[in-house]
């Protein structure tokens, strides 16, 4: 599998999490291979994926069409950078912080 990034250790993710970016800052054919990238994310990642979409530049409808695809299985999200950081601090823990043991409370007369 050949994705942007491969993250592991997210226990919302037992297989690990494939993450796409696909920039397109003014007119250009980043959008035009959608179709392609959600075929090849069903049929060949190992994992589900999600894909940040950014650049403000993507033909009009392009990425309402990109968000229909989600199944919440393969394909699990479409986010702006905005909306991938807001989901990431909301929805996904904290891999070092769950294996972290609670420190004790410390009293001011110990």
């Amino acid at each position: 599998m050949y994705c942007d990034f491969y993250v592991v250790d997210i226990p919302e993710f037992p297989h690990g999490l494939a993450i796409e970016s696909k920039w397109q800052g003014s007119g250009g054919s980043a959008d035009e291979k959608f179709p392609y990238l959600v075929e090849n994310i069903r049929t060949q990642y190992p994992c589900p994926a999600i894909i940040i979409v950014a650049g403000g530049g993507c033909k009009p409808g392009a990425e309402a069409w990109l968000r229909r695809q989600i199944d919440k299985k393969t394909l699990y999200g479409v986010f702006n950078l905005e909306e991938f950081l807001l989901w990431m601090n909301r929805e996904v823990s904290d891999p070092i912080k769950s294996e972290t043991p609670e420190a004790e409370p410390v009293s001011a007369d110990q």
